[in-house]
C-alpha cells in the first residue's frame, strides 16, 4: 500500500479524497434487495462506526463481520478478507445455484 501510495501525487490523492468524500448514497441503501456483507475494520481511523450504525438501521439484515486491521482492509488483510467473503457466498448459494 505504501509503495503505490508514494507513486501518486499529493495532487491526485486530494483528487481520490474529494471525490469520494463528494458522494453520498445512503439515500439508497433501502434499496439493495441482496445480501450484504460489512467487513469491518477494527482498526479503522477513517470510517466511523456510526457508518455502520447507519446502515443496521437501514438495512437490518447486513451481516458484520470484524476483521483486525487499518482502513485498507482488502489491501492489509487480502487472504483473511477473502476467506470471510467466500464463506459468506457460501452460506446463502447452494452448489445448484452458483454460476
Amino acid at each position: 500500500l505504501r509503495q503505490a501510495m508514494n507513486k501518486c501525487s499529493v495532487g491526485v490523492l486530494r483528487a481520490r479524497a474529494q471525490a469520494v468524500l463528494s458522494v453520498d448514497v445512503r439515500g439508497h441503501l433501502a434499496d439493495i434487495r441482496v445480501p450484504v456483507l460489512y467487513l469491518q475494520a477494527t482498526r479503522d481511523r477513517v470510517v466511523p462506526a456510526a457508518a455502520l450504525v447507519e446502515m443496521q438501521r437501514v438495512l437490518p439484515g447486513i451481516q458484520v463481520t470484524e476483521i483486525d486491521g487499518p482502513h485498507f482492509l482488502l489491501q492489509a488483510r487480502p487472504g483473511l478478507c477473502a476467506k470471510q467473503i467466500v464463506a459468506f457466498v457460501d452460506q446463502r448459494f447452494t452448489v445448484e445455484n452458483r454460476i
